[in-house]
This record gives structure tokens, C-alpha cells and sequence, in this order.
């Protein structure tokens, strides 16, 4: 049985190449906390290792779960849904920065980041995913933890003391950046789980 899968995977190289990308990835930020003892990749331009590990799960998990898909198929249902699990993040934290009231260019990063996670409402993300209840209670934590993320961290970390946006006494409560970090990194660990437990094949028409 093990022979046929491997001869099998070997027969779908799109799949085959996303899921070794994925399982080096994992490899590759065990080995840099291991040796560097931090999350930060700096030869990625310190990239935050978590996000690399959270695209690396979804990749490994879209491939098994399509595996019984045309190759091709398989291939762009997984690679919409990392890039929709990206740049939903990244278009709601750009999002609540609220730069691109002022400025053309981020408002146009913006606007090309909400039109890639549109994506996934096309029909190949509507036969791709599915919302369930535990699904959309991973969507309230993250909208919360994003939105108490909002009020505290953002505008004492990120902002200076004449431009914060003094919302529920958010001034009165001293936040650390590690602390802003933890919280934001909770928050995508919730968006995260909101898409792993959403893959799966869909049979609606």
C-alpha cells in the first residue's frame, strides 16, 4: 500500500512539489529556533517563523485533503488558500493602520490584497472550503483579538502619544511590545485555525 501512495504522489508532481515545500519549511524553522533560538528567520528579511509554519500546515493539509483532485486542481485550491489566509491578515492589520486614508500607495496595496482574498469566493474556493460553526467561532476570536488588539496595543506601540486614538481608556493601560506581539500573534493563530478546519471538498452546486 505505502508503494502504490508513493507511486501514486509521484504521479501529481504540482502536489508533490507543494507538500515537500511544505514539510521543508517545517524543517527549516525548527532547525532556526534550534540553532538561533529566536522565531525570526533573518534570512527571510526576519520573517516571523510562526507565519512560515502556519502557511507550511496549510499547504500540508490542502494537498492531503484535495489528494483525490485533478493535480492541477489540487495544486490552485491550495495555493489560493495560503494566499487567502495571508492577505487576509495582511489587508486587515493594513487595514486598521489606517494609512491608506492618506496615502495612494497603501491604499492601492490595500485594495490588490482584498481583491486576492476575493479570490476564494470564486467558484473554486466556493467548492474548496466550508463554513461550519467551529469555523465561525474561529472568525470571532480573530475579530476580537484583532479589535482589542486595536484599542491597546496599536495605538501605544505604533503610535505617538498626540496620535492615539484614546478609545476605553486604552491610554491607562501600559502594554508591553512583547505583549502586543503575543496578542497579535494569537490573533492570527485563530484566522489560522479558521482555514484549516474550512478545507475540505465541498459537494454543494
Amino acid at each position: 500500500m505505502f508503494t502504490i501512495n508513493i507511486m501514486h504522489a509521484f504521479k501529481r508532481p504540482l502536489s508533490l512539489i507543494l507538500a515537500c515545500m511544505g514539510f521543508s519549511a517545517v524543517i527549516f524553522f525548527v532547525f532556526i529556533i534550534a540553532s538561533t533560538g529566536s522565531i525570526y528567520i533573518n534570512a527571510l528579511d526576519r520573517l516571523d517563523g510562526t507565519t512560515l509554519l502556519m502557511i507550511s500546515v496549510l499547504l500540508i493539509k490542502s494537498v492531503w485533503v484535495y489528494r483525490n483532485l485533478p493535480d492541477t486542481i489540487s495544486f490552485g485550491n491550495s495555493v489560493v488558500i495560503v494566499l487567502a489566509f495571508i492577505y487576509t491578515f495582511e489587508s486587515v492589520y493594513k487595514f486598521l493602520f489606517f494609512d491608506w486614508v492618506t496615502n495612494p500607495a497603501d491604499l492601492r496595496v490595500l485594495l490588490l490584497q482584498i481583491g486576492t482574498v476575493s479570490v476564494i469566493m470564486l467558484p473554486i474556493g466556493y467548492k474548496s472550503l466550508q463554513v461550519t460553526k467551529t469555523v465561525v467561532g474561529f472568525i470571532i476570536l480573530y475579530v476580537a483579538f484583532m479589535f482589542i488588539w486595536w484599542i491597546f496595543g496599536y495605538p501605544q506601540i505604533f503610535e505617538d502619544v498626540d496620535n492615539r486614538v484614546i478609545f476605553l481608556g486604552a491610554d491607562r493601560i501600559h502594554v508591553s511590545l512583547n505583549q502586543v506581539f503575543i496578542w497579535n500573534r494569537v490573533a492570527k493563530l485563530w484566522l489560522f485555525l479558521a482555514f484549516i478546519f474550512s478545507i475540505r471538498i465541498n459537494n454543494r452546486k
